[in-house]
């Protein structure tokens, strides 16, 4: 093989190489931006949009959190209070029969 064709190989061989080399970074050029659109997809379902004044998921679930437990403590005060109304109902009717049976 003479020098010429050596070099017209090693010059099809770089065509060649720099062809795929443009088809791979074209490929990843498009998964990039597909995932910049994904990201910016994701950010606007996960935090507030101050120009819109929505809130994201985050902040949501932290406000649904804190509703949940305000319930939570609003239905163990609740609990508390009636517990505390059957008890003197129960002292009240107890007192009740104790002077109806010392009157009789």
């Amino acid at each position: 093989m003479t020098n010429k064709e050596q070099l017209t190989e090693i010059r099809q061989e770089q065509s060649r190489m720099a062809k795929e080399q443009l088809k791979i970074a074209d490929e990843l050029s498009e998964f990039i931006s597909k995932q910049d659109k994904f990201n910016q997809r994701i950010e606007m379902i996960l935090l507030n949009d101050s120009e819109t004044g929505n809130y994201g998921l985050v902040t949501k679930v932290h406000k649904l959190n804190t509703k949940v437990s305000e319930l939570e403590t609003d239905k163990k005060v609740a609990y508390g209070r009636a517990t505390l109304l059957v008890g003197l109902g129960a002292i009240m009717w107890k007192v009740v029969t104790f002077i109806i049976s010392n009157i009789k």
